[in-house]
């Protein structure tokens, strides 16, 4: 791990991951209740019904979500649920780059970036240390493999920062992977099993 990320104290990281862990626990739940009340077959109908349309307004409403400084997992382990595994992870990984490349090149070029910069968290001021060290290919893998940063945050850090646009993308397409196919793959399982227990 970088220096940069090693700098990073113990109660912010430990705070992070228990924050992390709720969002996941709770996009389960919430898989669960949509499940029960009928609306993900509601969904399922609409998705068949709209044909290639449903792909669209899920990545447009995954991207637009990304956009701002709200978590978009519970859409990670919605997209197996309706899509299935593999294309549920194709649909979130597209999105996931899309989401990635608007808000890098937005703080790059459009948006004013002092008003950006406070508007992050104190707390996240460790993010910037992270993306400044000379490593910056590993720094942006190892905090989308983690998790421990918030995506819009890295995003548009990144982006103010001026890091290599290739770098950027390749590091967040192969950090955003691993978590990707695993949530997807869960939501797939999990509606697949409430399926059987309802049949």
């Amino acid at each position: 791990m970088s220096e940069a990320l090693q700098e990073t104290s113990s109660n912010d990281e430990g705070s992070s991951k228990r924050w992390i862990g709720f969002i996941y626990v709770g996009g389960l739940l919430l898989m669960f209740v949509l499940w029960q009340i009928g609306a993900i077959e509601a969904l399922e109908k609409w998705l068949n019904d709209a044909g290639q349309w449903a792909y669209i307004a899920y990545v447009l409403i995954y991207v637009s979500i990304s956009l701002f400084w709200v978590p978009v997992m519970w859409l990670n382990i919605l997209s197996g649920a309706l899509f299935g595994p593999w294309v549920g992870a194709a649909m979130v990984m597209l999105s996931t780059l899309l989401a990635a490349t608007i808000a890098f090149f937005l703080s790059r070029y459009w948006l004013d970036r002092e008003r950006l910069m406070s508007k992050i968290p104190e707390k996240a001021g460790w993010v910037q240390k992270a993306l400044e060290h000379e490593k910056t290919w590993l720094t942006v893998l190892l905090l989308r493999l983690s998790n421990v940063a918030p995506f819009a945050g890295v995003n548009y850090l990144s982006g103010i920062l001026r890091i290599n646009y290739p770098t950027y993308l390749l590091s967040t397409a192969a950090g955003s992977l691993p978590g990707t196919l695993v949530w997807s793959g869960l939501g797939s399982l999990l509606i697949t099993g409430l399926r059987q227990t309802g049949s």
